[in-house]
């Protein structure tokens, strides 16, 4: 589990990506008599440095899947022992529990 300080750092992180994907998508909606590239150039740098290190803080992460849940690594969601499915569970508690036990053991994950 994160402490409060790294909690409140995810949110924080997670509430940026979602603003500047808002911003990126209002300005590729624009009238194509605006020049875009520069600036979208500029967000979607911006974009990918804070999920970078909002992968660094949290590499895990828990993805609502109609009736389960999918454990993502690194934003790529995580297969199963088969390597043929997505590993899905019934709850977000289940999921939480199989991060925590791949956190402490250390393990690989296939992605």
């Amino acid at each position: 589990m994160l402490d409060h300080t790294t909690e409140t750092q995810v949110e924080y992180l997670e509430q940026n990506i979602a603003e500047v994907r808002t911003q990126r998508s209002l300005l590729q909606n624009k009238p194509g008599s605006v020049s875009i590239s520069a600036e979208d150039d500029r967000l979607r740098s911006l974009e990918q440095r804070m999920t970078a290190e909002l992968h660094e803080i949290r590499p895990y992460s828990i993805v609502e899947n109609g009736p389960g849940f999918i454990v993502a690594h690194k934003g790529m969601f995580v297969l199963d022992d088969a390597g043929e499915n997505w590993l899905t569970f019934e709850t977000t508690d289940q999921a939480q529990a199989w991060i925590t036990e791949a956190m402490n053991e250390g393990r690989e994950v296939a992605a």
